[in-house]
This record gives C-alpha cells, structure tokens and sequence, in this order.
C-alpha cells in the first residue's frame, strides 16, 4: 500500500468501509452515496429509485484501488437489474490481511 497522504474524502471511504459488517460498497449503495452526499455536498444527479449518482464517489473508489487502499470484484445485477441502472458494477473492499 502506498504511503501517501489520504484526502479527507479518502479517509472518509477508508473509515466508512471498515465499519460496515461485510466491509464491501458500491455506487448502487444508497445509504453510502447518501451519507457521502450528506458530509461532502458534492454534485449529483437525483435519482427517484436507488442510489443518486455521483461520478466524484466513482472516481475516489477507483482511486484508492489503484493506489492499493481497497480491493474490487465485479458484480451483475442479475435478476435484480432494472431498466437505467448498469447490468454489473465494481464492489470495493478492505484488502484482506
């Protein structure tokens, strides 16, 4: 892992993640997108259904995955998947120990 010094929106995501039970998010996950929002006030698009968009939450996960914070793994939609939303999206982790 990279020692560089965090952004506060990095560490932010850093300290979120490890706090959820299953320490993995996504950008479909509504109350993480939600909460982002709610601290950072960054622009976004509402949505009625799921999780608003935000392409500054995208660009900082893929961030700290290339920097080596977090881990990623592909995930489709499925049977789940409705019309507007994307058929797969990258769920981000804590690396393992």
């Amino acid at each position: 892992m990279d020692k560089e010094i965090l952004n506060d929106k990095e560490e932010w995501i850093l300290v979120y993640i490890s706090k959820l039970s299953n320490q993995a998010t996504d950008i479909l996950d509504s109350q993480f997108v939600n909460d982002y929002i709610t601290r950072f006030k960054p622009k976004f698009t509402h949505v009625n259904w799921g999780a608003h968009k935000c392409k500054e939450i995208s660009r900082l996960l893929a961030g700290l995955y290339k920097k080596g914070h977090l881990t990623r793994f592909s995930i489709g939609l499925g049977l789940n998947w409705q019309p507007g939303f994307p058929r797969w999206v990258y769920s981000y982790e804590l690396p393992k120990e």
